[in-house]
């Protein structure tokens, strides 16, 4: 395994290098360009397609996707940071038992969704919360059930499309209020949207009828060998990954009700149906009913006998007050690493909206995107008397920095 990631890396390596898009504005694109091959690929599907639909990232406020009807076709609104999000969530659920929800491993992993999630909504983006690190076949496992996860957030949107829902004559907009104005969204009946559901699922297993997933493969992880099990792994986290992006909705939701009965601001109910409702849909359409092909559903699973505790967490995370700041005992570099970092955050909050700027660092910004910071010996490599340049710049919804070291300008 580690000879193929290697053989991997190289392979990429040049042109992870010379990319320049944002790395959501990638995962989004890639998302999307993975559903339509999908679609192309199925005929019952093929011929109802029509290539006008755009997928980009925006601060909707919801995990579930908005769709705007334009000019010659649609475009997706994925909210900002829920692609990422998805990806740490999983992460932190395969840190846990899937079989027993309230070991002490569960109910670790419970907290660290509780965290992820409440980065995601105070701040929009789930980078603020805890890193959540696993690795070897686990760490593949994951990245599968996200990636099928991710699909099926925006699958479903394209289920819409190809069901003509956005298309009725009677179909009805709705204002959304986000972070940056109010905007004009479809909304569908609940009965349009169980459909969606069906159609993405679908997508996401890559059939044009559920039955005919391949369940052989499965089967063959059993006895075969480890590349039959990791092929098998790779189907089974496809049946188990929509369902992670239904447990998030879940959990939210309760979290929003929550907040609305103690009086609080929450964003405005979502037009979908009940979570709750579209699981236990989706589970009727599982291929394979048993745990030899579907067991790692349980995975999608594991919080939600904790969900309670996830609100509290949650709750405690976005509204506490912020401790009184701890005695550091000095070392030989000083304050510099914290200062470093600090001026860096500076370049990004003055590109990035008020609303999202965590509550810290709602100090007096400065008036320039870029600073240059001198005298940092021994920091990222730097000798002393030498610069490091860093400058911060907003592109399609995304912040990026940059830096370089140098020599001080005469």
């Amino acid at each position: 395994m580690a000879e193929s990631i290697l053989i991997a890396y190289e392979k990429n390596r040049e042109r992870d290098l010379a990319e320049t898009r944002h790395s959501a504005t990638i995962e989004i694109d890639e998302t999307a360009k993975e559903v339509e091959a999908t679609i192309c690929a199925l005929p019952a599907f093929s011929g109802r397609f029509r290539a006008d639909v755009f997928v980009g990232e925006f601060p909707t406020g919801s995990v579930n996707c908005q769709t705007v009807k334009v000019d010659g076709g649609f475009l997706v609104l994925v909210n900002s940071g829920t692609l990422m999000m998805m990806m740490q969530v999983v992460t932190f659920l395969w840190c846990g038992n899937a079989d027993d929800p309230n070991s002490k491993e569960s109910l670790q992993a419970a907290e660290g969704v509780a965290e992820v999630l409440a980065a995601y909504v105070q701040h929009g983006d789930p980078c603020y919360g805890p890193k959540p690190l696993v690795g070897g076949l686990l760490g593949v496992a994951a990245s599968w059930m996200a990636a099928a996860a991710r699909k099926f957030v925006v699958a479903h949107e394209y289920g819409h499309i190809l069901a003509r829902h956005l298309s009725e004559p009677n179909v009805e907009p709705v204002k959304l209020e986000t972070e940056v104005g109010n905007m004009e969204v479809l909304r569908n009946s609940y009965a349009q949207e169980f459909e969606a559901d069906d159609i993405g699922y679908r997508l996401t297993l890559g059939v044009a009828a559920n039955e005919d997933f391949d369940l052989a493969v499965i089967d063959a992880g059993y006895s075969d060998g480890l590349d039959a099990m990791r092929a098998g792994l790779s189907q089974k986290s496809l049946i188990a990954g929509p369902f992670v992006a239904l447990t998030v909705d879940a959990i939210l939701r309760r979290f929003y009700d929550s907040r609305r009965l103690a009086g609080g601001k929450v964003p405005p109910r979502d037009a979908d149906p009940p979570a709750d409702e579209r699981i236990e849909a989706l589970l009727a359409r599982c291929p394979g009913k048993g745990p030899r092909h579907s067991g790692l559903i349980n995975f999608p699973f594991m919080p939600l006998p904790s969900w309670e505790r996830i609100v509290r967490v949650m709750t405690d995370r976005i509204f506490r007050e912020p401790p009184p700041p701890a005695a550091v005992e000095c070392n030989d570099q000083g304050d510099d690493g914290a200062a470093w970092f600090d001026d860096i955050m500076e370049c990004v909050d003055v590109i990035r909206p008020e609303t999202m700027r965590p509550p810290h660092r709602t100090r007096n910004l400065p008036n320039t995107r870029a600073l240059r910071l001198r005298n940092r010996p021994g920091l990222l490599g730097i000798s002393n008397g030498q610069e490091l340049s860093v400058d911060a710049r907003s592109l399609n919804g995304g912040c990026f920095l940059s830096a370089c070291v140098h020599d001080p300008i005469a």
